[in-house]
């Protein structure tokens, strides 16, 4: 009876943990973002769109995941406000201190770390639209 208490009390206190850490919940209502993927010119080009007609002061933004391509390092991020919810592939071509460990650690452990004040710019020609990292104030895991 006591260790069935207990291991119910852990399970209570690991799932406590585990959805208190977890990014708030979004839903996509742009058919743009349901039919390309965020890699595609055309998603990030309606991002782009989105992004000069939200309340920059609403959004938030998720680490989701690490990529690598050749030499360049991406950050995969979930952008988030009470209108958009988006993923951005974020080029890093300039590491900093604050990004370091996950660049490191090839994003292992940073799931679901919500950057603060994350800074990026949005770069278009005719052929591609590149997002790129400029900075961030800190990470809060």
């Amino acid at each position: 009876m006591r260790n069935n208490l207990i291991i119910t009390f852990a399970i209570c206190c690991g799932l406590a943990l585990f959805t208190s850490c977890d990014r708030p919940e979004c839903t996509n209502t742009n058919p743009v973002f349901d039919n390309f993927s965020p890699e595609s010119k055309e998603y990030k080009d309606e991002l782009v769109r989105q992004l000069k007609i939200i309340d920059k002061d609403d959004l938030r933004c998720f680490f989701d995941k690490y990529l690598e391509d050749d030499s360049l390092r991406y950050l995969q991020v979930l952008i988030q406000s009470a209108d958009l919810c988006a993923m951005a592939v974020i080029t890093v071509r300039n590491s900093d201190e604050q990004i370091k460990g996950i660049i490191e650690a090839k994003g292992q452990g940073y799931s679901g770390a919500e950057f603060i004040k994350l800074e990026f710019v949005a770069l278009q020609d005719l052929l591609r639209t590149e997002f790129r990292y400029m900075g961030v104030n800190r990470l809060k895991n």
